[in-house]
């Protein structure tokens, strides 16, 4: 904190949390003072809070706040009027383009497999793999056993029977495969 100034940068933080909390955000002040500014950044983003809120003397003077993404690493200064609906809109969108990244993550690492050796390369390769699967739980614990790897479940992103047509299950070859099943190796 800077010196001679601690007292006006808390009572400002207290008015914040109080506005954030009464709208419904959880937040949590880092007060501590045997930290540097640095430490505690890095701290927070470790934990995984998605927004971090900065308050300072020459912010406390101008009636402002400097608003810093964790998703983007973006810094923003915005108004100390209506913080609390600034606030909640960035979240929103904070979580919806953690939410993108992490789909498209997803389906990056994903690809499908037909033949036990096609599914173990990329399994090897620590992707998720899909395979055809008849929906039988029976098979689908073979197919578990055969690859040595989890099944995370059919997809949710998308049909997931789409383009399985005259496949048949790896595990069990006397059924018709009806989904695409994914599995992956978790350490």
């Amino acid at each position: 904190m800077y010196k001679g100034t601690e007292e006006a940068i808390m009572r400002e933080v207290r008015s914040i949390t109080e506005e954030l909390t009464n709208a419904g955000v959880r937040v949590r002040v880092d007060d501590r003072t045997d930290r540097t500014p640095g430490w505690k950044y890095n701290y927070w983003e470790m934990m995984g809070v998605p927004l971090r809120i900065e308050v300072g003397p020459k912010d406390v003077e101008s009636r402002q706040v400097v608003l810093a993404r964790r998703d983007t690493m973006e810094k923003y200064v915005a108004p100390r009027e209506g913080i609390a609906d600034t606030v909640k809109e960035l979240l929103n969108e904070i979580g919806n383009n953690m939410r993108s990244m992490a789909w498209d993550f997803l389906r990056s690492m994903t690809a499908r497999a037909t033949t036990v050796d096609e599914a173990r390369k990329h399994l090897d390769n620590g992707g998720v793999v899909e395979v055809p699967w008849s929906g039988d739980n029976n098979c689908g614990m073979a197919i578990q056993q055969l690859l040595d790897a989890d099944a995370l479940g059919v997809p949710m992103d998308e049909d997931a029977s789409k383009d399985i047509g005259g496949l048949r299950d790896l595990a069990c070859n006397d059924k018709q495969a009806n989904y695409w099943l994914r599995i992956a190796r978790r350490y």
